[in-house]
């Protein structure tokens, strides 16, 4: 009896274990927000202490990450689902430092307009909203992309890795307070 809970456990162990090593579908991969901030973060301290830019290499990683834990079933949809999980990623990080940079463009524009400039000086959240919008309609841009690849599976992967770096390229721009 006690032979045959052994293997019973043994047996039950291994599903479980099976289990929790499962791939997924890239389909239902989600990219991770936590990690893609940890990687700028450490990037900045790296930039800070050799001057080199260092951010841009955060692109693509959680693109590698779901490239790596997700089932095979088609290379390019694998690579598509990725890229675009990653994309959403780096939508809602965009989406945030927007809105932190909106906030500090409001705080200029109410110190610039206490100083004594004639004529005065043009207010920084009209022409950030601008820069934005028109940002926004370059999304053509990943179109082009794929209509240069021609006929293939890169035509289905081009338009969501470009996706993913026209947005991530983007919100480092804001996070670095659109300094170039």
């Amino acid at each position: 009896m006690r032979s045959l809970l052994t293997v019973v456990g043994m047996l039950c162990l291994v599903g479980t274990t099976s289990e929790a090593n499962a791939q997924h579908s890239a389909a239902d991969f989600r990219a991770s927000e936590h990690l893609i901030l940890e990687c700028i973060a450490s990037a900045e301290k790296e930039q800070l202490r050799t001057g080199t830019e260092a951010t841009r290499r955060c692109i693509g990683q959680e693109t590698r990450r779901c490239v790596d834990t997700t089932d095979l079933d088609s290379r390019a949809h694998q690579a598509m689902y990725c890229a675009s999980a990653e994309g959403q990623a780096w939508a809602a990080i965009l989406d945030r430092e927007y809105a932190s940079l909106r906030r500090q463009a409001a705080k200029w524009d109410e110190a610039a307009a206490k100083l004594p400039f004639n004529p005065p000086l043009e207010a920084a959240l009209p022409l950030l909203g601008e820069a934005h919008q028109a940002w926004l309609a370059g999304e053509a841009d990943c179109a082009f992309a794929a209509a240069q690849v021609g006929p293939g599976t890169d035509r289905i992967i081009q338009p969501a890795r470009c996706q993913r770096d026209r947005t991530a390229e983007r919100a480092l721009l804001y996070r670095r307070g659109f300094v170039y």
